[in-house]
């Protein structure tokens, strides 16, 4: 049965993932317009027809529009209601960087807040929904089979090896930044490489603090691939940094899927990069930083997730597997 003809739309937040998928799948974005209010309230309007279409709307979190993450989700929900009430025949939504995705279990008296984001999302319209590297990936299963986790593996992979040059067992390690290190076992096995677990002591009394990291692998005169699913406001990471490079690591590259970069990141990593052996922080553009930002910082290398995530639409436009996208 036909899905309709394909629709790409891209929201406020996700126009520059939106114009790069765009342009891999040779298919125009469909126009919106998005007014807002004095008041913070906002609505999306349709420029053109998506009646019995097959749509796909492309968000990402950007950095540059100077409203928040919730204010971006709202509009995304704008987004998605509007195009279930112009009648789109499917509706698919792709967003990298799913919001609350770390609130994926409870603690104390509180809500699963990942469980409230899925609900939301479906029932605005979403019928398919596609994500990058989710916090938890056991969590897609709050979509009720209507999620996609895809991973930024492959992208990551290949701009990581151009820096790494040879791969020299003896020479480079794989580490974690905690003891979840299921990702960078992936990695480690990938690369035929040794893996390092850092021990991370947390201070529960104070949100998004490190107390005290331990490197549980002997790192000296060792080359070091960190990797971790994301940074927020760069504490676990710079905590590690200092661990390893005291432990007398040479180069340290961070492999990560989300650069949020709250608060003071940047200034970290421009330190961590002068005084403790960071050579490179590469991360993919489920989070839109802006031009200035990519210029100002070297130590950063943006990599695109646009090629994965144009094979996914196409794939699922045409009807056929996504499980070589997941393979990959």
């Amino acid at each position: 049965m036909s899905r309709g003809k394909l629709k790409l739309i891209a929201t406020e937040a996700g126009t520059q993932l939106g114009s790069e998928i765009s342009k891999q799948l040779k298919t125009p974005l469909t126009p919106i317009r998005v007014d807002h209010f004095a008041d913070g309230e906002s609505e999306t309007i349709l420029l053109e027809s998506v009646r019995e279409q097959d749509v796909f709307i492309v968000t990402q979190r950007d950095l540059t529009l100077g409203n928040s993450v919730m204010e971006q989700y709202e509009d995304i929900k704008s987004a998605l209601y509007t195009t279930l009430t112009a009648k789109a025949k499917h509706i698919s939504l792709i967003i990298p960087l799913m919001p609350m995705a770390r609130a994926h279990k409870a603690k104390q008296r509180q809500g699963i807040q990942l469980v409230r984001v899925a609900n939301e999302l479906m029932n605005a319209g979403a019928q398919q929904i596609i994500t990058v590297d989710i916090h938890n990936s056991t969590s897609i299963g709050f979509f009720n089979g209507k999620g996609d986790n895809l991973s930024s593996f492959s992208p990551l992979m290949e701009a990581c090896k151009k820096i790494m040059g040879k791969i020299d067992p003896d020479q480079w390690i794989v580490s974690s930044v905690d003891v979840n290190a299921g990702r960078a076992k992936y990695w480690a096995n990938s690369l035929g490489l040794d893996l390092n677990v850092c021990w991370k002591e947390r201070n529960y009394s104070k949100i998004n603090t490190v107390a005290k990291t331990q490197v549980l692998v002997d790192v000296k005169d060792k080359n070091i691939i960190v990797i971790d699913d994301m940074i927020d406001t760069g504490g676990s990471f710079e905590s590690v940094v200092k661990a390893l490079h005291q432990k007398g690591a040479n180069r340290i590259i961070g492999c990560v899927t989300h650069p949020i970069f709250s608060n003071k990141a940047t200034e970290k990593f421009t330190m961590l990069h002068k005084k403790y052996g960071l050579e490179k922080i590469i991360a993919t553009n489920s989070v839109n930083l802006g031009n200035k930002f990519l210029k100002k910082n070297k130590w950063f290398i943006q990599v695109s997730l646009a090629p994965i995530l144009s094979k996914t639409i196409k794939n699922i436009h045409e009807g056929k597997s996504v499980a070589e996208i997941y393979a990959s």
